[in-house]
């Protein structure tokens, strides 16, 4: 779950708040083709782009780990990028960052992965081998194992404790939809210390591979030499298994506040909550209606009274679209409970009014660049190719169509909109989190 110089969700989101104006999709009309192999391809050129996005995605995630290895794609995932690939040795997290100036990343989903790179455009052809390579010759060693696993269990341990906002979100997010076969999301670490070398060689060996891959390039680009380069360096890798069906996550334990106490890697570190939800999947009857309570949410935010780079509604519709969160300090002599109670409030007052026009409008600027529901030029999009390529990529899989999506919106009635505020944000449906730090 490593990111360098990726633009945020939130950048995102403020840069389609200002181009509803535009005349062009960040869609546009991409060429999408297959090969034999079932490696499907996106190709997005931008006119103008001096940089190229290279996205892999796959359809594996952590909702796909076997018990006791919560886990294993997330270590697969890091070594896939680090381990040695055809011609090319193995590199530290270290030597990658300094490799990618314009940002580089790799992340686990709860049922997909992504590895990503931003490069000049006259790298397109080195890139694309190097993917290539990591795709059909990947080599994981003992060491690789050893330096991954130590980086690893120290961002877990971020996650779930060393950063308190972190943990507040993530300890909710498992109470509200916990991980199959009580794992963890992300991995427990005594079943990430169990991991052999030759378990994430094999998972490699068998499912990240073409049948489960989506390649996507966006930016400055030629598609015909793009087209041409990508058949001649992917055709011959093994078309590999299919992903077995996700194991479904566990019962959720909503209602009380789960109170955990942590020591915090934060000089200045605060107390947080937590107040979580679980998100309708794409393609639900409340998707569309919970789009326009998110972008309410966004909105309604800063009467929390927090620091303009504060961002306490935590709700990424392509990076982790299960489970929408605010996530706020306790400040002051404020309890847990008081604070908790705050949040509630603003929920209530933030779902209660009746579907308006501006409601819409509203809506498709806050998810316009996330969703490809606003009209932009390529000037801007050549300022993000890696959010155009992750964009058409995780729209994709998750079965997304911008302009369906779209027409969702606008015939939306105020019956859906109650019928999401009961399914989704009523009281009994939450979960909260308090986290408290050990000063001892």
């Amino acid at each position: 779950m490593s990111k360098s110089g990726i633009i945020s969700t939130t950048a995102c989101i403020a840069l389609s708040c200002l181009c509803l104006h535009c005349a062009r999709s960040w869609a546009g009309e991409p060429e999408r083709f297959k090969l034999a192999n079932g490696l499907s391809v996106i190709l997005r050129p931008i006119s103008g782009a001096p940089n190229v996005a290279l996205v892999t995605l796959y359809s594996i995630g952590g909702d796909h780990d076997p018990e006791g290895r919560s886990g294993l794609a997330h270590l697969t995932e890091h070594m896939y990028p680090t381990a040695a690939a055809g011609s090319t040795p193995a590199r530290s997290f270290q030597q990658l960052m300094t490799q990618y100036p314009a940002g580089s990343n790799a992340q686990t989903g709860a049922r997909y992965t992504v590895f990503a790179a931003v490069f000049r455009k006259e790298s397109l052809d080195d890139e694309l081998a190097d993917a290539a390579a990591r795709m059909g010759d990947l080599k994981v060693t003992d060491s690789d194992l050893m330096r991954e696993k130590a980086r690893l269990v120290s961002e877990v341990g971020n996650m779930f404790g060393g950063f308190p906002p972190l943990a507040a979100f993530n300890h909710a997010s498992e109470r509200v939809r916990p991980t199959p076969l009580g794992g963890r999301r992300a991995g427990f670490p005594d079943h990430v210390n169990a991991i052999t070398a030759d378990e994430a060689q094999d998972l490699w060996r068998r499912y990240y591979k073409p049948a489960n891959a989506l390649l996507v390039l966006a930016g400055g680009f030629e598609p015909v030499g793009a087209r041409s380069a990508i058949t001649e360096k992917f055709s011959d890798i093994l078309s590999g298994e299919s992903v077995p069906s996700p194991y479904p996550s566990g019962e959720p334990k909503l209602g009380g506040t789960e109170e955990i106490h942590v020591r915090s890697r934060q000089r200045d570190a605060t107390p947080q909550v937590c107040l979580a939800y679980s998100a309708p999947s794409p393609g639900d009857d409340n998707y569309a209606p919970f789009l326009i309570l998110v972008a309410r949410l966004w909105l309604n935010a800063s009467k929390l009274g927090l620091q303009p780079n504060e961002f306490p509604v935590k709700y990424a519709p392509l990076d982790n679209p299960e489970v929408i969160a605010l996530v706020v300090p306790i400040t002051g002599d404020e309890t847990a409970a008081k604070t908790i109670e705050r949040l509630r409030g603003l929920v209530a007052e933030t779902v209660e009014p009746k579907l308006s026009r501006r409601d819409i409008v509203e809506t498709k600027a806050a998810f316009g660049f996330l969703l490809g529901l606003a009209d932009m030029p390529d000037q801007v999009l050549a300022q993000n190719p890696y959010g155009i390529a992750f964009g058409l990529g995780r729209c994709a899989q998750l079965g997304i169509n911008p302009a369906e999506l779209a027409q969702a919106i606008d015939s939306l009635t105020e019956n859906d909109l109650g019928r999401a505020v009961r399914e989704i944000f009523a009281p009994e449906r939450s979960a909260t989190v308090a986290i408290l730090l050990d000063r001892t």
